[in-house]
């Protein structure tokens, strides 16, 4: 009988560190959610709707039939300042790249910078190696634009118009679905971290 009974208080001890360490792991697991991966969606979210906002402008200035469609076009002024004055908003999200490969956080931090990396590579002659250029979405963008307008072959100005809104339109139906990958994987993280099965 004494034997059944410290059995089982070693038992119970035992389900009680279980449970103690359970409640830890919720606890550390919703800190890890308010203090690292809700402040980075919410950096992500404002790149976001910059590039949004700024999309939008750039749509009103090519629509505008009065201003010419050629290399003066001011829409290359304003996305040439928007580059530079917004360089601090992506510098944020990219700091996460030392997570890429974190088995909790990885697939989320991946997201965001497979958002944010640029899709044509550099050379770094300091560091001796190629780099994904950032701003996947302006740069490539703004040079593409700049050499519809040079090229002119032929077209109307109404053709190469509707050609640089073309063009626009996919740049953000590009940046729309990265979006929704980086919306996914925020979701797919927020429930792992605070409602736990």
């Amino acid at each position: 009988m004494l034997a059944e009974s410290l059995f089982l208080s070693s038992f119970l001890k035992i389900v009680d560190r279980f449970i103690d360490l359970l409640k830890r792991r919720e606890e550390v697991d919703k800190k890890l959610y308010t203090d690292f991966v809700a402040p980075a969606f919410a950096d992500f979210e404002t790149v976001h709707k910059n590039y949004i906002d700024s999309f939008l402008e750039y749509r009103k200035k090519l629509s505008d039939r009065s201003i010419p469609v050629n290399q003066d076009h001011p829409v290359f002024e304003d996305i040439t300042r928007d580059i530079l004055f917004t360089w601090n908003i992506r510098v944020k999200t990219e700091s996460l790249d030392h997570l890429r490969d974190d088995d909790l956080v990885g697939k989320f931090a991946a997201s965001i910078l497979d958002y944010m990396n640029g899709t044509r590579k550099k050379y770094d002659p300091e560091k001796q190696k190629l780099f994904m250029e950032s701003n996947r979405v302006r740069s490539p963008f703004l040079d593409g634009l700049r050499e519809l307008f040079a090229s002119g072959d032929g077209r109307s100005q109404e053709e190469t118009r509707r050609l640089g809104l073309e063009f626009l339109d996919d740049s953000v139906k590009d940046v729309q679905l990265k979006y929704g990958d980086v919306l996914r994987e925020h979701e797919a993280l927020k429930r792992r971290l605070l409602f736990p099965k």
